[in-house]
C-alpha cells in the first residue's frame, strides 16, 4: 500500500530545483535556444517512418512481446517481464500546475478527431538544446522520466458501472514507456466517492490508490483504482537526449491492445495476455502523447535551452479528409518543466497523409515554434 504522503502532490521549488543536475537551474536569464526557423537534421527514426509504423500497424501473432529489426517485416518473439507497478497518476480534480508546465491537467495539447482513435503515434521529430534531464518522485528510486500516450477519460464503461460510485466514475487509459519497459496501465477514477469500509476493494486485479492534492492547505481526496497490465516488454533503456530517435505508438483496433516502441532501427512490441482490458476503442476520441515524470505526479526536469518538438499522429475510424483539432488539455498527473509555445499546435491531415497535432515546448522565454509540417 503507498504510503499516504505519496500520493499527495509533489511541489517541485527552486531550491529543489537546485539540487538536481541541471545546468543554469533557476537562473534568471536562461541561455537563449538556437533558431527554430530551420529544422535539425533528420534522425534515423525520420529515416525509418514508412518502416516503423508499419510495423506498429501490424499485429503481433498472439499475445506476448516481440521486436523485429530494420528492415524485417516479420515479428520475433522475445520473453516478456513483469510490468512496473508504479501508478503513473491522473489529474486531479482541481489542477495546480501552472499554465507554464506541461502536464497535470493543464499545458498541453491532444490529438482529438471525429469518432474514435483506432492508433495514435508520438515522437519528438526535433530537439534542440537538451544535454541533461532529471526527475523527482518522492521516497522513490525511479527512472527519470516517462513516455505515456494517454487517451481520455470515459464515463459509462462497463468497468465503472460495476462499482460503488458509477455515475461520477470515468474509466483512463496509458501506454507507457518507463526505466526500459513498455507496457499497458489501466485507471477507474473515482472508482470510490469516500474512503472504502474495510473489506470493501477494487475489482478483481486493481489496486487502490487515493490520488490526493491539495487546494490550498486543504488536501482532497480521489479514490482511484488501477492495475498495470500483466506483462511488459522488455526495451532499451536511452537517455533523455536521444528522444529524438523513439517514437511510441498505440494501436486499439478489433479490441486488442498493442503498444509499440522504436529505437534506433528496432522495433518492440506488447500484447499484453489480459486483452481489451477497459475496451478503449470503443470510447478514446483524444490522445496525449509526451515526456513526463516517472509516476506519483512527479516531474520530468529539463535543463535551460531546451526546446523539443512534439507530434501525434492519430488514425479515426471515420475516414475523413478533415485534420482532427488541437485539444488544450493534460489526462496525466505527472508534469515536466517545458511550456507549450504560444500558438505552436496544428493540425495537419488529408487523404494518405495521416493525420495529427504538431507543437513546440520550450523552458527558453520567447523561444520560437518550429514550422508545422
Amino acid at each position: 500500500m503507498t504510503p499516504t504522503t505519496s500520493t499527495l502532490r509533489t511541489i517541485v521549488t527552486c531550491a529543489g530545483l537546485l539540487a538536481l543536475p541541471l545546468a543554469g537551474a533557476c537562473s534568471s536569464s536562461p541561455p537563449a535556444s538556437e533558431s527554430t526557423t530551420t529544422h535539425p537534421p533528420a534522425s534515423p527514426a525520420d529515416h525509418h517512418a514508412e518502416w516503423r509504423r508499419a510495423m506498429a500497424k501490424t499485429r503481433t501473432p498472439k499475445s506476448g512481446c516481440f521486436h523485429a529489426k530494420h528492415p524485417s517485416t516479420t515479428w520475433e518473439e522475445v520473453p516478456c517481464v513483469a510490468a512496473p507497478t508504479v501508478p503513473l497518476v491522473p489529474a486531479r480534480g482541481v489542477s495546480s500546475t501552472p499554465r507554464f508546465q506541461v502536464g497535470d491537467g493543464a499545458g498541453d495539447y491532444a490529438s482529438t478527431v471525429s469518432g474514435t482513435i483506432s492508433y495514435a503515434e508520438g515522437s519528438f521529430p526535433f530537439v534542440s538544446g537538451v544535454t541533461k534531464q532529471a526527475g523527482l518522485a518522492p521516497g522513490y528510486t525511479l527512472s527519470g522520466y516517462s513516455l505515456q500516450m494517454n487517451t481520455n477519460t470515459a464515463s459509462k464503461t462497463a468497468a465503472c458501472a460495476q462499482g460503488p460510485n458509477g455515475a461520477a466514475c470515468t474509466a483512463w487509459q496509458q501506454f507507457v514507456y518507463i526505466g526500459g519497459q513498455l507496457f499497458m496501465q489501466y485507471w477507474l477514477i473515482d472508482y470510490f466517492a469516500t474512503a472504502p469500509a474495510a473489506g470493501v476493494t477494487c475489482p478483481a486485479g486493481f489496486n487502490f490508490y487515493d490520488n490526493g492534492y491539495y487546494e490550498g492547505t486543504t488536501v482532497i481526496h480521489q479514490y482511484d483504482c488501477y492495475v498495470s497490465s500483466k506483462s511488459a516488454a522488455n526495451v532499451p533503456s536511452f537517455p533523455a537526449t536521444e528522444l529524438q530517435d523513439v517514437s511510441m505508438a498505440a494501436d486499439v483496433f478489433g479490441g486488442a491492445d498493442q503498444a509499440t516502441l522504436y529505437y534506433l532501427g528496432e522495433v518492440m512490441a506488447i500484447t499484453p495476455p489480459e486483452g481489451s482490458v477497459l475496451h478503449a476503442d470503443q470510447w478514446w476520441t483524444s490522445a496525449e502523447f509526451n515526456v513526463f515524470g516517472p509516476g506519483y505526479g512527479s516531474a520530468a526536469l529539463f535543463n535551460y535551452g531546451s526546446t523539443m518538438a512534439v507530434q501525434t499522429i492519430t488514425d479515426s475510424n471515420v475516414p475523413t479528409l478533415a485534420a482532427p483539432s488541437c485539444t488544450s488539455t493534460s489526462y496525466t498527473g505527472e508534469i515536466n518543466n517545458l511550456t507549450a509555445v504560444a500558438g505552436s499546435c496544428c493540425a495537419f491531415g488529408g487523404a494518405g497523409t495521416g493525420t495529427g497535432i504538431f507543437f513546440t515546448q520550450s523552458n527558453v522565454p520567447g523561444a520560437g515554434a518550429y514550422p508545422c509540417p
